[in-house]
Parts: C-alpha cells; structure tokens; sequence
C-alpha cells in the first residue's frame, strides 16, 4: 500500500496580493485530507464523460478580482454544517466493525484533529448531531462518510460499476486502502434504506457529480473521496432533502476536500464570467467540465494562459491514479 498527495503539489511564490491567513489553511488541510491510496484506474462500461466546453476569458476579463473574498467563500474559516443529521449511522459502523475505534483515534491524534467529546457522542450513539466539515472535524467526517458509501448496501455498489468495471472490486482505492479503517463489509451493511424515488434521485446526482482527482463521477466511487461523495447523496436522500440541498452539499464537501482545485474554478467563474463562487450553481461546478481531472485541468489552462496565475499561487492540483 502507498500513498500518494493530491493536494497543493506545486504552489508557486506568489507576488503582489499575498493570500496568508487562507492559504495557510488550505495548505494545512490539503496536506491532511489531499491523499488517495493507490488503486487501478479504470473507467467502467456505462459510465461515459461528458464533453468539457470550458471557454477562456469573456467581456469580463477586466473583471477585478478579490482573492481574499473568493478563498473565503470556497473554504470559509468557519467550516460548513450541513442540513443533515448521521443519525445512528457512525455507531452502527462500529458496532459492525466497519469503523476500528482504535485506528480512527490513533489516526485523529497524527493529524491533530483529535475526537472531540461530540464526535465521541456519534460513535457511540449519544450524539445523533449534524454532518460537519471544519479544521478540526474534516477526516473524521471523511472517515465516516467514505465507510458509509462503500459498506452500505445500495444498487450503486452491489450492481454497479465498482462491480463491473472490469477488474477486482478489491483492487480500489476505496475498497484495498480501507483495511486500517475497519472491517470493509463491501455492499453488506443495511445502514441506509432508499425508497424508489429516493434511490432514482442517488442515481441521478451520482451520475453527475465528479471530483478532480479523476475522471470517473461518484456513481463509480473507485476512490475515498468518491464513496464519501456516495455515502453523504444517499444519507441526504434517506432524510428527504432535494435535488439542490444535495448539490449544495456536495459542492461544500469538494470544496472542503480540494481547496485549492475550487479556488482557481472559483477564479476562473469570477475572471472569465465576472460570476462569484456563491452565485454559481452548484450542480454545474460539480459536472465533468468543471470538477472531474479534465474539467480542471482544462480550468487551470486558462487560468495559466490568462497569466492570472501570476497574481496569486496555484497548483495544477493532483489525480488519481496508479
């Protein structure tokens, strides 16, 4: 098993409008939260990309652009809290073994986000509060989130591309780097029920939400970030929340997990659109022109072309791959 960071890789030394206070954070999470265990890259049958159209700069090229403002809105100080409560679900997972209590706390103490008395609360039923991303909150979130998406039983998983892909469902990097997570119980676990509406409506978002470290949505969550992408769809469709709740929150959790990536989208919306962060909708930055590795990339040209990456540090970011 290796390890590879997928966060700011290659952050160049920034003149003129110096970013201190934001990017010290972003850079702090990145290198907490920017990994992905390595695993066979593959795009399965039936799950196509679609054509990325990213254009360059427009009439609003001249736009003047507020770096501090824009960090604040992609990964703003105080964290986001979603409309959407865990419930029993993290207790569940260590009662069936899915979660070692023993490494995620061991594992919480490296990074310096230690369990906190309420977190403690969720893992052993106490505490049935809401799903959290902050700088003290963000891997065991991801940790809870990734052992949701990959260990409960849905279609998505049981039937899905992670099974029909073409190679072992165990040679991922969700399913063969989760070992010290827990006991994987891979589409085994009954934590969340879909009715058919509800599941219709997985299927759907699933299809159409990427993350820049591939090219693959999280309808194939080959990868950490893709099963917590799954995970937190289907805990928000079980508890009634609609189509733009769950893109809204899907954007926070990219934005959370690849800040650096949404800054310079963030960026590119306000410098080649004269569109802020908050303005635009989220299910269009979370599609495969904005947000899968091509969509970024694709982004990060411009930005490059332009020479706006001059005025502030950027990365080309990471991927996901072998």
């Amino acid at each position: 098993m290796w390890i590879e960071l997928t966060g700011l890789v290659a952050v160049r030394k920034r003149t003129g409008i110096v970013l201190i206070a934001s990017f010290i954070a972003i850079a702090a999470l990145a290198v907490l939260l920017g990994f992905e265990y390595g695993y066979q890259s593959a795009r399965p049958s039936g799950v196509q990309p679609a054509q990325s159209n990213v254009v360059g700069p427009s009439a609003a090229e001249t736009n003047t652009l507020n770096f501090s403002s824009i960090a604040e809105q992609v990964y703003p100080v105080q964290g986001f809290t979603l409309p959407v409560k865990w419930g029993s679900i993290p207790n569940q997972l260590v009662d069936s073994g899915a979660l070692n209590l023993s490494f995620v706390e061991g594992s919480l103490i490296s990074a310096n986000q230690p369990l906190t008395n309420g977190e403690l609360g969720l893992l052993n039923g106490t505490n049935k509060g809401n799903v959290t991303f902050s700088h003290g909150s963000a891997l065991f979130t991801l940790y809870m989130l990734w052992a949701v998406g990959i260990n409960n039983r849905n279609p998505i998983i049981n039937n899905g591309p992670v099974m029909n892909y073409g190679g072992s469902p165990y040679d991922l990097a969700s399913t063969s780097g989760y070992g010290p997570l827990g006991k994987l119980s891979l589409g085994n676990l009954s934590l969340i029920g879909l009715n058919a509406s509800q599941q219709d409506l997985v299927d759907m978002i699933a299809s159409n939400v990427y993350r820049p470290c591939c090219n693959n949505p999280a309808m194939f969550p080959d990868c950490n970030h893709g099963a917590a992408q799954l995970g937190l769809i289907e805990l928000m469709a079980t508890q009634g929340k609609n189509e733009t709740q769950i893109y809204n929150a899907l954007k926070e959790f990219n934005s959370f997990y690849y800040p650096q990536q949404y800054f310079d989208t963030a960026v590119f919306f306000d410098y080649t659109q004269g569109r802020s962060w908050n303005s635009v909708p989220a299910d269009d930055v979370l599609g495969y022109n904005f947000s899968s590795a091509t969509g970024y990339s694709n982004v990060y040209k411009v930005l490059e072309s332009s020479n706006v990456l001059n005025q502030v540090g950027s990365s080309s970011g990471g991927s996901c791959s072998v």
